[in-house]
């Protein structure tokens, strides 16, 4: 995928037909980077980033706001390991012999990446709506569509509008009278993301599917999950196959009937084969979320997200959500 960008920079140095030169334009179109000229640059660098790729870069930074890492988090995190619900919230459920949930989420995402040559910034304001249906006693399936847009600054990159569905079934098998659970889940889905750059603007499609399998334990006061999940994506840019395996736990302590207090840690293996190793990094989701249920049926959600252990990304999140059972 060829890229158009127009942006200024300073010097570029390069060994070109055995001398050394120096490169420097105030249009570096896509174009003008062939792949000789590449290949003289370091790929950390952001001028190989911008110019010699499509796209999100290569590495597991750009993967975690790309497709394939916004989807492998909703399905993890909101599916395979939600933080748990208040405890009116939750029985008052049981009582429907087959319940049904929807609800929307809001986020707002403050991510820095580290380049070498530039500190480029991402402003994002998403949300995700998502609704579930138990199908039997033992079977759920449920559909969730996010959409997000990216404010860039100091990057080719200017804007980014994603959007998807996801579509997922799980079926859960209950232990020790309800006490423990263990529920199997698969999954599939397909995000369009409208990327614009400085001088042009590109769409890339991104289809996948995956699977996982959790265990919950409650005792009451006290609730505790452990889940991990394959993810596998594929997009028409210079990402193509991502693989990603995630595995986490979530720690719920409710006081009273009304509030579940959670914390939550998720670690991620980026398995994808990158044209570098160095591009290659595992990393930590960790946050904290409050729930509190105003009736049976009503539940509001405040959290607290943050992405730990990548030597090139750093990213906050703050997020709030609500649920209706019926």
């Amino acid at each position: 995928m060829k890229v158009k960008t127009i942006l200024s920079y300073g010097l570029i140095a390069g060994l070109v037909t055995g001398a050394s030169a120096v490169y420097a334009s105030s249009d570096h179109s896509a174009t003008n980077y062939n792949a000789d000229l590449c290949n003289l640059l370091d790929p950390s660098s952001w001028v190989y980033q911008q110019h010699c790729m499509g796209g999100f870069s290569e590495d597991s930074a750009h993967i975690e706001l790309a497709a394939s890492g916004r989807s492998a988090n909703i399905i993890t995190q909101q599916v395979l390991l939600p933080t748990v619900k208040p405890v009116l919230f939750t029985e008052g459920a049981k009582k429907a012999t087959l319940s049904r949930t929807v609800g929307p989420a809001l986020r707002y995402e403050s991510a820095r990446f580290d380049a070498s040559g530039a500190d480029p910034e991402a402003d994002i304001y998403g949300g995700t709506i998502g609704g579930a249906m138990d199908i039997n006693n033992n079977m759920t399936v449920g559909v969730m569509v996010p959409y997000d847009y990216m404010d860039f600054s100091d990057s080719a990159i200017d804007t980014v509008n994603q959007t998807g569905m996801m579509l997922y079934a799980q079926y859960n098998i209950p232990l020790a009278g309800g006490r423990y659970n263990i529920g199997i889940l698969g999954n599939t889905q397909y995000f369009y993301s409208d990327i614009e750059y400085q001088s042009d603007d590109d769409g890339l499609n991104t289809v996948g599917f995956g699977g996982g399998i959790n265990f919950t334990a409650n005792y009451d006061k006290f609730i505790t999950s452990l889940a991990m999940t394959y993810q596998y994506n594929h997009d028409d840019g210079e990402i193509g196959d991502n693989e990603l395996f995630k595995t986490g736990a979530n720690v719920a302590y409710l006081p009273n009937d009304k509030i579940a207090l959670n914390g939550f840690a998720v670690w991620t293996a980026d398995l994808t084969d990158y044209n570098s190793a160095d591009d290659h990094e595992n990393y930590w989701d960790v946050g904290l979320e409050l729930n509190y249920a105003f009736t049976e049926t009503w539940n509001l959600g405040l959290g607290y997200k943050k992405v730990l252990d990548l030597d090139n990304f750093d990213s906050d999140q703050v997020y709030i959500g609500a649920l209706w059972k019926f």
